[in-house]
């Protein structure tokens, strides 16, 4: 039972970003469900869901109110209804997956939850290895370094989004080696700065900018906390020299990235061309309408000049729709052509926060965005209470995934399942450390004497 388990698990985890895998990956969402929902019933501490209850009051409100807006407010009632059975429950489905693996995790006898971390890691490492790989080899044969690389996935955001989570876990256990000398993943440090660089360079050769926005994030916060936790440990000049040391690092990281990737030259200079909608409407649709010019004479980048405009007209949708148009993936195109006649049916608007907006309204969106708060104050409260691990994960997956929303469509699809079941699993990990509620075992690494 446990290798089938974990097998499902581990397939599903794999391909659950590869393109055109859809039929599998809810093949194996099912059977998951089943294998994993039958073990937390039998052996499941129930005490879990009480510490949870407000972000899974917050969720149950979140998805009675995406019902009742597609069967009472929205224009499109059935477009919706079909939206939610293949975007929202799915997503509910890998929640509740996440649960139910974290309380079979509960009982080590079948697995730990450092089992399913690492398989969790190690599967993210698979499609960043592969990719840099890839790279390399191409490099090596014709001499030049590919950028915007997207390995396995649709598109290189895709590859990034992985990235960032695979991060945050690698540099949660080399935070928790360096500050409290225990560890999470079962190999040695050597082996950890290894696959940190390793991600690292998928982070460079991805080239994306609002992923590499997110990582500068991170490591900031790293680094402010492990200030917060050695600042009476360590001889302060030390103490900040080092940080001051991994930031200018980090900042180099930045600058070369920034440097790799032109788009960042004309940003300032696009933005008021961009929220002219009126004057310029390449953002409707860019085969009928051509891209304004700079000041320069140059054409706009149709990155920076379609995501400004779009987010200024996905806000005006909402204040002209303020309860919603109905939930789906593409209701910032459907509310565009209803309101101008024209435009892409089928398109969203680059920004997860805002097609939400659009779709569920402000109830719906401030329901997500305190549903995801709730997690936070989760994961802080259970990091402070006892150094959890788990729950300094759970804090870098959800603040990160809260950032991107907000430049990246990402509450959609294979990306909202990998978040909720994400969510739902260290979430319930995190207070299977609670005492009474589970017990836990960890790796200490020997001190250095």
């Amino acid at each position: 039972m446990r290798f089938l388990q974990l097998g499902c698990l581990a397939a599903l985890l794999f391909v659950w970003p590869i393109p055109h895998t859809i039929a599998l990956r809810h093949i194996l969402l099912m059977i998951a469900l089943l294998l994993f929902g039958y073990s937390a019933y039998q052996i499941a501490n129930r005490n879990s869901l009480k510490i949870l209850r407000l972000p899974v009051a917050l969720y149950i409100a979140l998805t009675l109110w995406i019902i009742i807006n597609a069967l009472f407010i929205s224009p499109e009632t059935s477009w919706a209804l079909v939206e939610i059975k293949g975007q929202w429950l799915m997503g509910l489905a890998s929640l509740i997956l996440g649960v139910f693996v974290a309380l079979t995790a509960q009982n080590q006898k079948l697995f730990s939850s450092r089992t399913i971390l690492l398989m969790i890691g190690g599967t993210l490492f698979a499609h960043v290895i592969y990719a840099d790989v890839s790279t390399l080899g191409t490099f090596i044969s014709t001499g030049i370094l590919p950028k915007r690389v997207g390995g396995l996935t649709e598109g290189m955001d895709k590859l990034n989004y992985l990235n960032n989570m695979l991060i945050a876990i690698l540099f949660t256990d080399c935070f928790f080696r360096i500050t409290f000398h225990k560890r999470q993943l079962p190999f040695n440090t050597a082996l950890l700065a290894l696959a940190i660089g390793l991600a690292l360079f998928g982070s460079y050769i991805e080239a994306t900018r609002n992923g590499m926005v997110a990582l500068l994030m991170l490591i900031i916060s790293v680094t402010s906390l492990y200030w917060f936790e050695n600042r009476g440990r360590i001889n302060p000049r030390l103490l900040i020299g080092g940080i001051l040391l991994f930031l200018a690092a980090a900042a180099t990281f930045g600058y070369l990235s920034f440097k790799a990737d032109p788009r960042w030259q004309s940003l300032v200079d696009t933005i008021p061309i961009a929220l002219d909608t009126t004057q310029h409407k390449a953002w409707l649709d860019d085969s009928k309408y051509p891209y304004p010019t700079l000041p320069t004479g140059e054409v706009v980048n149709g990155s920076n000049y379609s995501r400004i405009a779009w987010a200024k007209e996905g806000a005006l949708l909402v204040r002209d729709h303020p309860l919603g148009i109905g939930y789906g993936r593409a209701a910032f195109g459907h509310g565009i052509t209803a309101k101008y006649g024209e435009g892409i049916i089928g398109g969203h608007s680059h920004s997860g926060l805002i097609d939400f907006a659009v779709a569920t309204g402000l109830p719906g969106v401030g329901l997500w965005l305190a549903f995801v708060i709730s997690l936070m104050y989760v994961a802080v409260k259970h990091y402070l209470m006892d150094n959890n691990p788990f729950a300094l994960i759970l804090f870098f997956i959800v603040s990160g995934f809260s950032a991107r929303m907000v430049v990246d469509s990402v509450i959609r699809d294979h990306m909202l399942e990998q978040f909720l079941f994400l969510v739902g699993f260290f979430a319930f990990a995190t207070v299977a450390r609670m005492p009474n509620v589970a017990n836990y075992k960890e790796i200490t690494l020997p001190k250095k004497q």
